[in-house]
């Protein structure tokens, strides 16, 4: 390997390390967190609208850590992931996400 003969060169080099962990990374969302991707997909199809924030929130809800036990919670979204579209109808998924809302709304209105 040569030596980087230029600034440009030394910094290209010292990205690469921190690029591979990126796109190593990017995809270790754990199957409830990849649930919530499917729904907002789903949603998508549906002409619902499911914000980026409400994607956040639901990724960090899902978790490994806000599980008792994640290998089960695991195992459960795992089971779920490819049947969203089977067995929910927009409607279901409408119905959803405005009880999410009123469940949102009766929480802020509690505090």
């Amino acid at each position: 390997m040569r030596a980087p003969n230029s600034l440009a060169q030394s910094f290209a080099w010292a990205l690469l390390p921190l690029l591979a962990l990126g796109l190593t990374t990017a995809g270790c969302a754990n199957e409830c967190q990849q649930l919530c991707d499917e729904m907002a997909d789903y949603a998508t199809e549906c002409d619902l609208e499911w914000d980026r924030e409400a994607i956040k929130d639901c990724k960090s809800n899902q978790a490994n850590r806000n599980f008792e036990d994640p290998s089960t919670a695991r195992e459960a979204c795992a089971d779920a992931l490819p049947t969203v579209r089977d067995e929910w109808t927009c409607d279901d998924l409408e119905d959803y996400f405005d009880q999410e809302e009123d469940d949102g709304e009766s929480s802020e209105s509690e505090e």
